[in-house]
This record gives structure tokens, sequence and C-alpha cells, in this order.
């Protein structure tokens, strides 16, 4: 590949929980900041090391590309990022999975190139490798000399039919709708709410393309949710009750999706056991084993222009479900759901959701035009 040096790049940073916590409390010192974590049951030293590590990482991908005499905006603050996305024309985050996923959702068009630094050297799905993260420069001497892989990541389109489509879209780590709220207040902002609706088009195609995955359960974690599902061009349509649907892409399908398959070990050991009438006794390596090729079966390339859908402990009953032969995971190039819930959201990457009950139904599929460009190092 030929050489290439970005001209104007945004590093989107990792914003640390002791930053938050200093966001919201201007005004109170480190140290008191510090208590506060302690008094939550987590250790502050810990907190305060992967703060300064944090900063430490930065620090050395900012020198390189002062080295490299590389134009760039740094920000930690997604309404900046979002404000830069169109100016660059190279997009590199400092963090783990969590901002390169925040990044990607800025990224709206399959152009732009992303590539991810692992600034805790823990595992990651989406960013470099981490011999990386101890040698930053060593990876901008392998772009520039064109030592690098071009993956168009599949995203999946989310488009959306029904009433209140276009309501506040929030952070799953945000529900909190109504606390605090009177109930002649909250009557009042429904009322208003719906009247809003009614004058709004009842379709959407969502503006955040999922990288990973999209998650469709009940915001009680106790509460099944019900959904009715048609895959495909297959007219058949299938009701059933479980904890959640999540349909994911092939970079999906060694995240979330991957631990929602996954079985322990005593259960392979047992199911082995009494298929085989205890003939077949199975010791813990072989157990694994045979663990991991099952979740083998179920990755593919990022780059597939598939998704996967998994149902998520689809609750099996005499009448359950509608009808009897539904697969509760399956591949496939197209998904609609519809929804029979009532406090259930529609969660794109585990981090943006709207409102998804009773009457609600959207579409998932994959385009070639909504790929995601991003960079591999050997």
């Amino acid at each position: 590949m030929s050489r290439w040096i970005p001209r104007q790049v945004l590093v989107l940073s990792k914003l640390t929980p002791l930053e938050l916590l200093k966001f919201r409390n201007p005004d109170i010192k480190e140290k008191q900041l510090l208590e506060q974590f302690s008094r939550q049951g987590k250790n502050p030293i810990k907190v305060l090391h992967e703060h300064r590590s944090q900063l430490a990482f930065e620090a050395k991908v900012i020198k390189v590309l002062r080295k490299f005499k590389i134009n760039f905006r740094f920000t930690k603050r997604m309404v900046d990022a979002s404000k830069y996305v169109d100016w660059a024309d190279f997009v590199i985050t400092t963090g783990g999975d969590g901002t390169f996923l925040a990044a990607s959702k800025l990224i709206r068009d399959n152009i732009t190139p992303l590539m991810g630094f692992n600034s805790t050297n823990s595992s990651s799905n989406l960013t470099l490798p981490t011999q990386y993260t101890e040698n930053v420069e060593k990876a901008f001497k392998k772009l520039f000399a064109g030592a690098y892989k071009l993956v168009m990541r599949s995203r999946i389109r989310t488009v959306m039919y029904g009433k209140g489509l276009y309501s506040h879209s929030f952070l799953v780590n945000e529900k909190n709708r109504t606390q605090g709220e009177k109930i002649i207040d909250a009557l009042i902002r429904s009322t208003e709410r719906k009247v809003a609706d009614a004058m709004q088009p009842q379709i959407r195609i969502l503006p955040w393309l999922a990288l990973n995955e999209v998650f469709i359960g009940e915001f009680v974690a106790a509460k099944r949710t019900t959904l009715i599902i048609q895959v495909d061009n297959n007219p058949q349509e299938y009701k059933f009750r479980s904890s959640g649907l999540c349909v994911c892409t092939g970079s999906g399908s060694r995240s979330w999706f991957r631990a929602i398959n996954f079985k322990g070990r005593e259960t392979i050991q047992e199911i082995v056991a009494l298929a085989t009438n205890n003939a077949l006794q199975l010791d813990d390596k072989r157990a694994a084993l045979l663990m991991q090729k099952y979740l083998n079966h179920y990755v593919f390339d990022p780059e597939e222009q598939m998704i996967a859908y998994k149902i998520r402990e689809l609750h099996r009953a005499s009448t359950w479900p509608k009808p009897k032969d539904l697969q509760d995971v399956q591949m496939c190039r197209k998904v609609t759901v519809k929804s029979l819930s009532y406090d259930s959201g529609l969660i794109v990457d585990g981090g943006v959701s709207l409102p998804f009950n009773h009457g609600a139904r959207a579409t998932f599929e994959i385009r070639p035009e909504d790929a995601l460009k991003t960079i591999s190092l050997n």
C-alpha cells in the first residue's frame, strides 16, 4: 500500500472515572473525590493509578503526533468530537472498546478511517494489539509506510416504525425517567410528548450505526420481554418471550453475542454425559475445548455482509414460542422485530437507547455504504 500521512487527526480519548467526577464537582479537591470512591467500595489508589496511566498514555500519543508534525485536535468530550469529526481525515481513539464504539457512532460514512489504541493493555476486540500500547511510534511508522490493512467493518442500520420515534435518546446507565418527579408533572410531560409525537413522521432511520450489536429488552431485568420476529424474506412470524434479543455484526460476534451463547464447563459435561448415558465423561480440559469449538462456530468475519441474532433465555413452555420451531440463534441478512412490551428499550452498542414499546417495529440489516473503515496493523 502506498505511503499515507493524515493531514488532520481527531483524537478521542477515554474519560476516566476520576475525571468524570471532577467535571461534575469542579469545586471539590481531588483528595475528597477519591474519598468518595472509597465510600463506594472502590479502591482509591487503583482509581488514581488508572487515571494517571491514562493521562500518561495520552501524552505519549500527543508527543508522537507532534514529532511527525501532524495537525490534530484532542478531546474527551463527545460534544466536541462531533464538531471536529467532519474536519478530520483520520480518527484515533485512546482507551478501550468503549471509546472505539463511541467514536464509531460519530463517523457516518465509509471514508474516514478509525484506529484505536488500547491504553490499558487489556484484552480488546476492536483496538490495536497491546504491543502498540508500549510502542505508539511504531504504530505510526507502520501506518505512514503503508504497512497496514483496511478492514471495512459492517454496521447495522436500524429503521424504526411507529409512534414516538423521535423521543429523546438517553444512555442506558442514565435510565431514570420519572424518579423525583411529582405525578402531575410526569402526566403533563407525557401528554406533551404524545402531542409532539403525533406531529412526527412514523418512520425513522436511526443516526447511530451499530458496530457490535443492537439489543432489545426490558429495562427491569426481572421482567420478560415479548416480541415478534421475522427473518429475511420468510413471511412466517414468531411470537416469543425471553430476557432479550441480540442482533450482531461480525465484530459483535466476538463480544456480547459470544457471552450470551456461552455455557459453563459443568453444563457441557452434564449434557455430554446425559447424551451418552454416562459412557463419555469429559474432563475439564476437554469440556473447555468443546465449549470453545461451539463458540467459534458463531464467530464470523467483521466484513461479512450478514447479521446474526440470539434470543437470550428463550422461554419455552406448552404455548411458547409460537410456532414452536423458532430458532434461538441464526445467521441472516435482515431481521424485523415487533414489540409487545411496555417498558423496553432498543439499545445500540450497549450505550444509546430509545424506547421500544408495544406497537413499535424495527428492521435491522447491513448495507455496504454503512461500513466503518478501520485500520489493522500486524
